[in-house]
């Protein structure tokens, strides 16, 4: 139970971080606002130690000390770009562990894929790499507009697109990804999604 309200704790804090930035400079300073996050990183960093202590791993730790960082040089230097700036880091480390699982035989996205098919074919595998290139753009090309909104656009338009529109483009890129998996290759499972496209996808093939 731990282990899950730390991991939920994780995600939720990513997804409401641009909001509670951007509400937070509006009515208050950015001293007070490092402070706050700050006091909200060392909460996730505690939790996530007692969930995962008997596994230590820095990379489980890492997303919170990432904001802990951003948020103590935004408390020392009275900036409000250090806060603004995170959604760029987060990007950047994505980048990192999609990226350089391309200099391995498996990239991270076959990894993935294996976990649910092992027998993957060859058009699979080379399919598995060009996605895991594709994330690698994506998180490049979302990391630099974050970081121009950051630089040089006002408040309200970074807010709404690192806590709204990059979730988005996210999901189209992965409801996309799904699509043509499932088109191209088939493999339908007994999930609610596979059920209704399995029917729709064979009929297509079959007007061929």
């Amino acid at each position: 139970m731990l282990k899950v309200a730390a991991s939920v704790a994780v995600v939720v804090a990513a997804v409401v971080y641009p909001l509670a930035v951007y509400l937070g400079l509006l009515h208050w300073g950015v001293g007070q606002v490092s402070c706050v996050l700050g006091v909200a990183a060392l909460l996730t960093l505690g939790l996530r130690w007692l969930a995962f202590k008997q596994r230590f791993d820095w990379e489980l730790l890492r997303p919170a000390l990432v904001v802990l960082v951003c948020a103590g040089l935004g408390w020392w230097v009275k900036d409000k770009r250090f806060l603004l700036f995170l959604p760029v880091l987060i990007n950047a480390g994505l980048l990192v562990s999609f990226g350089r699982t391309l200099l391995q035989e498996v990239p991270l996205v076959e990894r993935f894929a294996r976990l649910a098919h092992s027998d993957l074919s060859a058009a699979e595998v080379q399919h598995c790499r060009q996605v895991t290139k594709l994330w690698c753009a994506f998180f490049a090309g979302n990391g630099i507009v974050a970081g121009l909104l950051a630089g040089f656009a006002p408040l309200s338009w970074w807010a709404t697109y690192t806590g709204l529109l990059a979730y988005v483009l996210m999901g189209a890129l992965m409801t996309g990804e799904y699509l043509l998996r499932k088109k191209r290759f088939g493999r339908f499972g007994p999930g609610f999604p596979d059920r209704w496209l399995a029917p729709v996808f064979s009929a297509s093939r079959g007007k061929l």
